[in-house]
């Protein structure tokens, strides 16, 4: 903490995501991801008596798996275990399976 200065300050190392292990395909499984997550979207509305036309037809916006990855685990702020759980996994396959089952779960 930097007491002169009115924010923190930090060493932080990059990390990459490790190849994947998992046969899967990583656009597939960000697809299927974007599917659910479209899905859990409408569902909230319904609930919350917002219009169907809230839910955005292309929630990935042309980004990469491992990076529409990170930005749906970001989203989880009512789980905060489980968003932190999932923004550790160094496997984007991983992480978007996981992502996946919670939000089919959802």
């Amino acid at each position: 903490m930097v007491r002169t200065k009115p924010y923190l300050m930090a060493q932080v190392e990059w990390l990459e995501d490790r190849p994947s292990q998992e046969a899967e395909d990583v656009e597939t499984l960000a697809t299927e991801v974007e599917t659910y997550m479209k899905d859990v979207i409408w569902i909230s509305n319904r609930v919350n008596g917002k219009s169907d036309k809230d839910v955005p037809d292309n929630l990935r916006k042309k980004l990469f798996p491992t990076h529409f990855s990170f930005w749906v685990g970001s989203t989880f702020e009512g789980a905060p275990v489980e968003q932190q759980a999932l923004l550790e996994l160094e496997d984007t396959a991983v992480r978007l399976k996981r992502e996946k089952e919670t939000l089919k779960n959802t």
